[in-house]
């Protein structure tokens, strides 16, 4: 179990430092040096649902950052994450955290979407 949890914490780790908007499962698993199919299997044994998910919870958890610390607003942070517009990083962070982007902002960006991804790690796996 603990190689499961290192695994995700490593899978978090390359999202930050490789990119926010076009990593692949494949190419994160390749970077592990692990087959996709087997990631997701060790992920899910210790009821971490599965790579994309990991993905996700880093990319939230990058957006949540750039909404507490930059000034500018939701705008600002999105043309800082190279999101086209900012109604294009809105979508997906409602999608990621069922949140507006300002209203993260207004409820303390971080701690919701820690919240949030703990709440959804907590729950059985799909």
């Amino acid at each position: 179990m603990p190689q499961a949890a290192d695994s995700a914490r490593i899978l978090c780790a390359y999202c930050f430092r490789h990119g926010f908007r076009n990593l692949k499962v494949r190419e994160v698993a390749g970077w592990l040096q692990r087959d996709p199919t087997a990631l997701n299997r060790q992920l899910r044994t210790a009821r971490l649902r599965n790579a994309k998910h990991i993905i996700d919870y880093a990319r939230s958890l990058h957006a949540a950052y750039h909404l507490d610390t930059v000034r500018g607003g939701p705008a600002a942070a999105a043309r800082l994450l190279d999101y086209p517009s900012a109604s294009a990083f809105a979508i997906d962070v409602r999608r990621w955290t069922g949140h507006s982007p300002s209203g993260l902002q207004q409820r303390g960006a971080i701690e919701t979407v820690v919240r949030v991804i703990t709440s959804e790690i907590q729950r059985p796996a799909e």
